[in-house]
C-alpha cells in the first residue's frame, strides 16, 4: 500500500506526534476492516512501515476519521474506536499495537458561511448565550423544560377533569398546567388522583369541611417537590382566590387554583358532574326562593364560586294576578332592558327555562316582571362554567 508524506495534514500529524520533531507518517484508507486492499486493518506494519505514532486519514461512506497508531496498545478490536492490523510483513499479525481513533482539538471550528465554534457547552441554563457555544444534549435536556414555563405563562396545557365520589372526596383526570410559585413550571400527574378533602385528608394544611361553603382546590406550592404532582401536592381552603396577571391565573400566594366545590349544610362536598369547562349540581340549588317579583329590577346572587362570572340557572315563574314576562341583566350593566327568560299569564300559570347568564364579579344578576304585578319567580343554579385561566 502506498506511503505518502503527510505534508499536507501537517498540523493535525504534527500535534498527534510524541515528539514534534520527529518524522510521522501518514496513511490513507477508503474503509476501516476487512483486511482488504484499501482497508485500515490492511496496511502492513512491516512492509509498509507503520511506526509508533504514524497516522491515517480514512473516508469511508462520506465519514472521515482520524488515527494515530499505538504500538503497545493491546486494547481488543473494537471498531472504529480500536482497530488491529491485520498484516505483518505480509503474514497475519497478533500483537499490540492498535489504530486509535483520535478526537479532535482545534481551537475554533469555522465552515464557509456563520459563525466559527469554540465550544461545547454543557451549561444546562445557556447562561453565556453565546453564538460561539454548541450545547451537548445533555445541557438541551436540563434547558428546555427551564424555558418552556417562560414561553406559555399561565397555561392550561391539558384541564383535570373532576368527579364526585362521595361526600369528602373527588377524583382529578391527569392534567397539565403552568405554575408560577417558588419557583416557575410545568407540573402535571400522568394518572387519576384521589382527593380527599379536609386537614385529615390528602393534605394536612388543608381547611376542615364547612356547611354550605365553596372550598377552593389549589396546586399547594409549598408542598411541590419538582414537577410531578400528588394528592398531597394539592389543597383545599375556604379563601377564594385572585386574579393575578403577571402570574396569568386565579392565584391564593403562590398557590394556583385548579376548581371549586360547593357543600351543603351538613358540610358535605354537593354531587357534581363536570363537561368540558361547565361543573353542574345532581340537584339544582335554589338561590332566589320563590317570591312575589315586580317591575323593578332586584338582585340575585348565583351558587358560583368567587371567580365564575357564568353560570347555568333555570327561571322557574308562577302567575298570580298579571300576565308579564321575566327579564333579567347582569347586575351592573349599563343596559336598562336585560334579555327575556319566561312569560306567565292566565293561559299559561308557570313559565319555565333553562339558560346560561353572565355574572357581576359578585355572582349577581337582576331580575324583573315587564309589569307592575305580584307574580312569584323562583331562581335555581344548575352550575357555573370555569373562566379562561383555569
Amino acid at each position: 500500500m502506498r506511503k505518502f508524506v503527510s505534508i499536507f495534514l501537517a498540523v493535525t500529524f504534527v500535534l498527534l506526534a510524541a515528539n514534534v520533531f520527529a518524522a510521522t507518517d501518514g496513511f490513507g484508507a477508503t474503509g476501516l476492516t476487512g483486511g482488504t486492499t484499501g482497508k485500515l486493518d490492511a496496511i502492513d506494519i512491516t512492509l509498509d512501515g507503520i511506526d509508533d505514532g504514524d497516522v491515517c486519514v480514512v473516508r469511508s461512506a462520506g465519514v472521515v476519521y482520524e488515527y494515530y497508531y499505538d504500538d503497545d496498545n493491546g486494547t481488543a478490536e473494537a471498531s472504529p474506536d480500536y482497530i488491529a492490523p491485520d498484516k505483518n510483513n505480509g503474514a497475519g499479525y497478533s500483537g499490540d499495537g492498535r489504530w486509535v481513533l483520535n478526537g479532535h482539538y482545534a481551537a475554533t471550528y469555522q465552515l464557509v458561511n456563520g459563525t466559527s465554534i469554540n465550544e461545547f457547552s454543557t451549561d444546562g441554563v445557556m447562561a453565556g448565550n453565546s453564538d460561539d457555544a454548541v450545547p451537548t444534549e445533555q445541557a438541551v435536556v436540563e434547558y428546555i423544560p427551564q424555558i418552556i414555563p417562560t414561553l406559555i405563562p399561565g397555561a392550561v396545557i391539558i384541564r383535570t377533569k373532576a368527579t364526585y365520589s362521595d361526600t369528602d372526596t373527588i377524583t382529578l383526570t391527569p392534567a397539565v398546567y403552568h405554575h408560577s410559585g417558588t419557583a416557575e413550571q410545568i407540573v402535571y400527574w400522568d394518572a387519576t388522583l384521589t382527593f380527599d378533602f379536609g386537614s385529615g385528608g390528602s393534605n394536612a394544611s388543608s381547611d376542615d369541611l364547612t356547611a354550605s361553603a365553596w372550598h377552593y382546590l389549589y396546586i399547594d406550592d409549598s408542598a411541590l417537590s419538582g414537577t410531578a404532582i400528588t394528592a398531597a401536592r394539592l389543597r383545599n381552603e375556604t379563601t377564594a382566590p385572585a386574579w393575578d396577571d403577571t402570574d396569568h391565573a386565579f392565584m391564593s400566594g403562590h398557590d394556583r387554583c385548579i376548581g371549586a366545590f360547593l357543600t351543603n349544610g351538613s358540610s358535605q362536598i354537593l354531587e357534581f358532574f363536570q363537561v368540558g369547562d361547565l361543573i353542574q349540581f345532581a340537584d339544582e340549588v335554589t338561590s332566589r326562593s320563590s317570591a312575589a317579583l315586580s317591575n323593578t329590577f332586584t338582585d340575585v346572587t348565583l351558587n358560583m364560586p368567587g371567580f365564575s362570572r357564568a353560570g347555568l340557572v333555570t327561571f322557574y315563574g308562577t302567575y298570580v294576578d298579571t300576565a308579564a314576562v321575566v327579564r333579567w341583566r347582569t347586575n351592573g350593566q349599563t343596559g336598562s332592558t336585560g334579555k327575556h327568560a319566561i312569560a306567565v299569564g292566565a293561559a299559561s300559570l308557570y313559565g319555565i327555562a333553562t339558560t346560561a347568564v353572565v355574572t357581576d364579579s359578585s355572582q349577581k344578576i337582576e331580575v324583573e316582571y315587564s309589569s307592575a304585578a305580584t307574580n312569584l319567580l323562583t331562581v335555581f343554579t344548575h352550575g357555573y362554567y370555569l373562566p379562561i385561566g383555569m
